[in-house]
């Protein structure tokens, strides 16, 4: 018990890395949550709003828009990826392996001209 004047600690938790437990699940709700963010910024809402209106925080949608992006521009590579990864393996692993594939040509371009089209989310990454 705090005592009268005292601050209560507050701990937070650290939640484990999410690991792939059904794989082909949990890559379809990334998509699915970046296609609805998507969905709403088409209808003229803005990252932000459209993260709200989704129950969905910008750095979710920012560690996995690559998986969305390779899945949007190139399906095989992204197909071929997928079936690399296993049940039981981190879904930042994934989504760092289809990053480094998305920075190769042609993706790299065909990733630039759908977020100047308006089909992908325009994500700016900070470096780490």
């Amino acid at each position: 018990m705090a005592m009268e004047g005292e601050r209560k600690t507050v701990h937070k938790r650290n939640a484990p890395h999410r690991l792939i437990e059904d794989d082909k699940e949990e890559a379809e709700q990334v998509i699915g949550r970046y296609k609805k963010v998507l969905r709403y910024m088409s209808k003229g809402a803005t990252k932000t709003e459209a993260n709200l209106k989704c129950g969905v925080d910008r750095k979710t949608i920012v560690d996995s828009c690559a998986i969305a992006e390779l899945e949007a521009c190139d399906i095989t590579a992204y197909n071929k990826l997928r079936a690399t990864f296993k049940k039981g393996q981190k879904l930042s692993d994934f989504a760092e392996s289809c990053r480094q594939l998305c920075t190769q040509e042609p993706v790299c371009t065909a990733i630039e001209e759908k977020k100047r089209n308006g089909e992908l989310i325009d994500i700016t990454q900070k470096s780490k």
